[in-house]
C-alpha cells in the first residue's frame, strides 16, 4: 500500500490486491485511518464529528482510492488499517 497526500484533507491510496491460488483477486473493502504524534504513544482512530470512527470504502478492488477527510487531520504518524475484505487473502 503507497499513500500519497496532496492536501490536508485528501489522501490517494495505491491498494494491490493478491491472486490466490484458486485465482480470485483478494483486496481490503473497508479501511479505517489512525494517528498520532510519537509512536510509543497510543494510535487513535479518526472519528467523526459525532465521534463515530471513519471508514472509508473500497468497492470495485480499484488499484487508486480517493480519500476525502471530513475534516482537516495533523499528526507525524498515520496509520491505514484495513478492517475488511473481499476474498481474503488466508
Amino acid at each position: 500500500m503507497h499513500v500519497m497526500s496532496t492536501h490536508t484533507t485528501r489522501f490517494f491510496v495505491l491498494l494491490q490486491g493478491v491472486r490466490r491460488r484458486d485465482g480470485r483477486l483478494a483486496f481490503p473493502t473497508a479501511i479505517r485511518l489512525a494517528s498520532t504524534n510519537d509512536l510509543s504513544d497510543v494510535w487513535r482512530d479518526f472519528r467523526n464529528v459525532d465521534r463515530s470512527p471513519v471508514e472509508f470504502r473500497v468497492l470495485d478492488g480499484a488499484s487508486m482510492s480517493v480519500m476525502n477527510l471530513p475534516q482537516p487531520i495533523e499528526a507525524r504518524y498515520i496509520r491505514l488499517n484495513l478492517f475488511n475484505y473481499t476474498n481474503a487473502p488466508w
